[in-house]
């Protein structure tokens, strides 16, 4: 059994960074198992800051093998979105479906080739709680305040 494992970082669109940690383990065949942990940062000027901390499961197989496979993800997810600004979070659990098909052609060097990927991929939101809570300076001056929820 053979277990990959992968850290990402990324900066996206010049307000954010993306910071993920995951594995990949074979199940036999064509499907594999991954799990990770993944941080998202957002730096902006015209609304509030924000963190997500993402964790996620899925299970990858091929399946329809005509000149090309086609590849097919399924992810579970967690997601825990806090706004820095009003200390106010989210925290859905989301279901996503990746179908993606690549195609490789050698390339002049031996051992080496070419690849052209296309994916689309599709998200449902469920199970989600929007929760807030005083900031720090408010917890100091009333020490018995408490959140509410939304639902």
């Amino acid at each position: 059994m053979r277990v990959t494992f992968q850290a990402h970082v990324s900066y996206l669109f010049r307000n954010g960074i993306w910071i993920a940690v995951s594995s990949r383990q074979s199940l036999g065949g064509r499907f594999y198992f991954s799990a990770g942990l993944g941080n998202f940062f957002t730096f902006n000027e015209i609304i509030s800051d924000r963190r997500e901390i993402r964790p996620f499961q899925g299970i990858s197989f091929n399946w329809l093998r005509w000149i090309t496979p086609v590849n097919h993800y399924i992810r579970l997810e967690k997601r825990f979105d806090f706004n820095l600004k009003t200390w106010s979070s989210q925290n859905p659990a989301r279901i996503r479906y990746k179908l993606g098909i690549s195609y490789r052609w050698a390339a002049i060097q031996p051992g080496r080739f070419w690849q052209a990927t296309a994916n689309a991929e599709a998200f449902y939101t469920f199970l989600g709680v929007r929760v807030q809570v005083p900031p720090p300076a408010l917890k100091k001056n009333r020490p018995g305040t408490r959140g509410f929820f939304n639902f």
